[in-house]
């Protein structure tokens, strides 16, 4: 088990993680430290579970709500660049896999990491009825949202902007820099780098890794796939 600051509360130990890892060094849970006490316990609440598939990539993540889970499953090409995403809200048993396609996505040729446009839906029905084009900067980045979809008002127009600090920690702005918020008013979870924010525990999911952003001048380590490695990357 690792413990680390959750981004944002970097000084509130009874926000902080503590992360369970598998026999392969993959991280398969993290609770909430409510204690701040540094160790697992009964009244540290679940945050977030992981599964993946034999090549090590994260296929599903769950997260409690309340008795029941709220699961997403992701669907990736062998670059592992996720293709299509399903949900499943306020599911009895954990081990149900989502049947409802939520997102679906289209990837640049340029870089494993940099999103062209995805659809999604919004209306809880199978009609993918958005449709967001990704703008990245010289660091894959993603920098803005410009809405796609036909018969929008917005139809064309940037209607999200993202900044970060130098460590990636990630602001969320409307389309003229004003409003500014901790959390994408799109549910965008494709960010620093192109890398994939998880909200429920502020961490970065990057293949074998999970990278921490600080809100500070430091980048916290965290344990790499390798047995035994300790990664800043």
């Amino acid at each position: 088990m690792t413990r680390a600051p959750r981004p944002g509360q970097e000084s509130t130990a009874t926000e902080g993680l503590l992360m369970v890892y598998d026999a392969w060094n993959r991280q398969a849970a993290a609770y909430r430290d409510a204690d701040g006490d540094g160790a697992k316990g009964a009244g540290d609440p679940l945050v977030q579970e992981t599964r993946y598939d034999g090549l090590n990539r994260r296929i599903a993540k769950l997260v409690p709500n309340g008795n029941n889970w709220d699961r997403t499953d992701y669907y990736c090409s062998e670059a592992w660049q996720c293709l299509e995403e399903r949900c499943g809200a306020n599911q009895q048993s954990k081990d149900t896999v989502a049947a409802a396609v939520k997102v679906q996505w289209l990837w640049d040729v340029r870089y494993i990491d940099a999103p062209v446009l995805r659809w999604r839906d919004t209306g809880g029905d199978p009609d993918l009825d958005e449709t967001l084009y990704f703008c990245n900067d010289a660091n894959m980045n993603v920098t803005a949202l410009v809405d796609g979809t036909a018969g929008r008002q917005t139809e064309g127009e940037v209607v999200e902007r993202v900044v970060y600090d130098p460590y990636g920690k990630p602001k969320f702005c409307d389309a003229s820099w004003a409003n500014t918020a901790d959390s994408s008013a799109y549910a965008n979870e494709i960010l620093y780098c192109g890398y994939r924010f998880d909200p429920e525990t502020g961490l970065y999911h990057v293949r074998h890794r999970h990278y921490q952003s600080s809100g500070d001048t430091h980048l916290i380590t965290l344990t790499c796939v390798g047995r035994g490695c300790i990664c800043g990357a």
